[in-house]
């Protein structure tokens, strides 16, 4: 499954570059416009990626928590920072 999400992530990568190369809306030999066919198989990986990477838990939500969380987990880590700074070092050093 991670082999499957890979190949999407490049395949994005490439959908993508061709889209900027031949734009979102081409014509053919009549001089007729029509969607690129590109930006659809784009939008097909780019869901089926983001529901791999779900399945995975590797994606935001699975590897950072939720947002609304978010803030504690930063306040925690400043005042364990600031007590650790706080603390006298066992070891002299150079200053």
């Amino acid at each position: 499954m991670a082999e499957n999400l890979a190949l999407d992530l490049a395949t994005i990568d490439e959908l993508t570059a061709d889209i900027a190369r031949d734009g979102q809306i081409l014509t053919d030999n009549r001089d007729r416009k029509y969607a690129n066919p590109a930006t659809t198989l784009l939008d097909r990986t780019t869901r089926r990626a983001a529901n791999t990477a779900r399945v995975l838990q590797v994606d935001a939500g699975s590897t950072t928590g939720k947002a609304d969380h978010q803030g504690k987990k930063n306040e925690a880590a400043r005042d364990l920072a600031q007590k650790i700074e706080a603390t006298p070092d066992l070891i002299a050093r150079v200053k």
